[in-house]
């Protein structure tokens, strides 16, 4: 995968990150590439994806897996924790979750790191 420039500024930046872009552009790609790269670095971590959507949500965990599967598919759990629809678990007990939380985020009640919304209204 070749990433442009503003993409390999987001894959190396650290701390809160806001991207300004236009529609299909590669956003929900590369910040499923963070977050599987942050699980891979943060053992035991969660991390929690907003979106206004259920599709959206879903989305989001699609991409994260397919990066994992062709990049490192011994680390994806199996069995009990294998992924589903909504969360991805990996050997190093990190997982990513990922939710629809409706226009307004009202449906946010959970209190861990959260490491990025996907399509939010501002």
């Amino acid at each position: 995968m070749e990433y442009d420039n503003w993409q390999k500024e987001i894959l190396k930046a650290e701390g809160d990150i806001l991207v300004n872009t236009g529609r299909q552009v590669g956003k929900t790609m590369i910040f499923s590439h963070k977050i599987a790269q942050y699980m891979m670095d943060n053992p035991n971590h969660q991390v929690i994806v907003v979106s206004l959507t259920e599709d959206q949500a879903q989305l989001i965990i699609i991409m994260v897996l397919d990066y994992l599967q062709k990049n490192f598919k011994n680390i994806i759990q199996k069995g009990k924790n294998k992924p589903t629809k909504s969360r991805i678990w990996i050997k190093n007990g990190a997982h990513v979750i990922s939710r629809p939380v409706g226009n307004t985020g009202d449906a946010v009640r959970l209190v861990p790191p959260l490491i990025g919304g996907d399509k939010r209204n501002p």
